[in-house]
């Protein structure tokens, strides 16, 4: 059983590297927060262990993980919540040590990416979205506005989104199943892809775009 200066030192650790992704995300470079968010993950359990037997907070802050379960949905990191997924099914302490729901909240964000998949559909296909009401809708957008992802004018009564990216831009993609990176235009990369060297069906990582 580790100690509680062990356990003390996985929590500081954790702690840091979020802090780091918080500071990111204040700069809107969100897949640099998320990617750094995501190596706070070994030391999960250490902190949660110290938490739930040395703090008096019951549910003390997971700022690295909240800043993947905000910040992944509207920019479809499906990557990170894979990962986290994949951490707690290898490790079942984390759950039994935390009084947080980390499985719901990986599931509601996995919703929330249909949610952000959805309104970008809606907004190449130029639909007005004029009945946005849900939260989690007005969240998703108001964070593509400050990524500067999309623009909004104002016709009538009626907000109207555009891309303020180019999506036929070229990038380089990395196929999560087996690292090949190819090149293709950016939207091709937003869904469900098949892989030309394993010819796995799933999604690619937007590494970079391709200079001209």
């Amino acid at each position: 059983m580790a100690t509680k200066l062990e356990l003390m030192a996985e929590q500081e650790r954790f702690d840091r590297i979020g802090e780091v992704a918080r500071v990111a995300t204040t700069r809107f470079d969100f897949h640099s927060a998320v990617k750094l968010a995501l190596d706070s993950l070994p030391h999960l359990l250490g902190k949660l262990q110290y938490e739930k037997r040395y703090c008096s907070n019951s549910s003390p802050p997971i700022i690295a993980l909240d800043a993947i379960f905000h910040f992944a949905p509207p920019n479809f990191l499906y990557y990170a919540l894979d990962a986290i997924e994949k951490h707690l099914d290898e490790d079942k302490r984390i759950e039994k040590a935390s009084d947080h729901d980390l499985r719901g909240r990986v599931n509601h964000a996995k919703s929330l990416m249909e949610v952000a998949l959805s309104l970008w559909q809606r907004i190449e296909q130029v639909i007005p979205v004029s009945s946005v009401v849900d939260e989690d809708q007005k969240g998703i957008l108001a964070d593509w506005q400050r990524g500067g992802i999309v623009t909004t004018t104002i016709r009538g009564n009626t907000p109207h989104y555009s891309f303020a990216l180019e999506l036929n831009s070229v990038w380089t993609g990395k196929c999560e199943c087996c690292g090949v990176m190819v090149r293709g235009a950016k939207v091709q990369f937003l869904n469900v892809k098949r892989c030309p060297s394993c010819r796995g069906l799933g999604r690619f990582v937007l590494v970079s775009p391709v200079s001209q």
